[in-house]
């Protein structure tokens, strides 16, 4: 259905200036600099005004989306916000594995890490959720561009070491299973390895070297699966603290790895 929305002259001139700047996404002070002659408050009302008329959305205090003036087949990538809403970050966990095409879980939570803590927020009934990670686990990704804006998205080899490293952020161990499974021929595991030796995590690589053997997949990594461990991880870190101890891999089998495939 068609709509009849009165612009005024500030509103005009800031959108058409925007719009022909390929500015999506700008602050308070964008908007300010573009009606340079118009005072702070008034720039603040204009773009509350806008807003409630659909032609911009804030994304948070301060920042805005841009709403093109032909937008009827208009969308955002709604991993593209996450440079925005986080400086540094970059996409990783479930939503990388989807964004290659590794899994076929539907959610409305897009997962990015971060070297420091950065609040959730909702955006067009998107969840991004930002996961703090040590600075030795933030490497692996790449630059791709969504919506005209570079993103950060991690490698599909570190996509699913992350994975293992916080199961519960891609929908449990038995997806990263399932991935592994599915897409074992994607993966490059020379890559792998090396990804598995920065890290230096021995959780992750017991999880991998586990999974593996469950698969029938050590061939792939035959020094990490026949690596021998000391102590015990659980396969789960979100499970219940039960089940047996397997003593090759050093860990705690607190789920079936077979039903939560399933």
């Amino acid at each position: 259905m068609k709509q009849n929305i009165s612009l005024g002259s500030k509103e005009v001139e800031l959108l058409s200036t925007l719009e022909r700047e390929r500015r999506d996404v700008f602050t308070v002070d964008d908007a300010r600099s573009v009606l340079a002659d118009t005072s702070h408050q008034v720039v603040r009302n204009l773009l509350s005004g806008l807003a409630a008329k659909g032609r911009v959305q804030r994304i948070k205090r301060g920042v805005y989306l841009l709403v093109p003036f032909r937008h009827r087949d208009w969308a955002v990538h709604e991993l593209s916000l996450v440079p925005v809403l986080a400086r540094d970050a970059y996409v990783s966990f479930g939503s990388a594995l989807r964004f290659w095409g590794m899994t076929a879980r539907i959610g409305t939570v897009v997962t990015a890490a971060v070297r420091r803590p950065v609040r959730e927020r909702a955006f067009q009934g998107t969840w991004y959720r930002f996961v703090a990670l040590a600075d030795r686990f933030f490497f692996g990704h790449r630059a791709v561009m969504l919506s005209g804006r570079s993103v950060r998205v991690a490698t599909r080899e570190k996509a699913v070491l992350d994975s293992l490293l916080h199961p519960e952020h891609c929908g449990g161990i038995g997806e990263v299973a399932r991935v592994v499974r599915d897409h074992a021929g994607e993966l490059d595991w020379a890559r792998v390895g090396r990804h598995l030796h920065r890290m230096d995590s021995s959780a992750v690589e017991r999880r991998l070297a586990y999974i593996l053997h469950h698969l029938g997949l050590g061939e792939l990594l035959p020094g990490v699966v026949k690596k021998g461990y000391d102590g015990y991880r659980p396969l789960d870190p979100r499970g219940p603290a039960e089940g047996p101890y397997d003593g090759k891999f050093g860990l705690r089998i607190n789920v079936g790895l077979d039903e939560v495939m399933s």
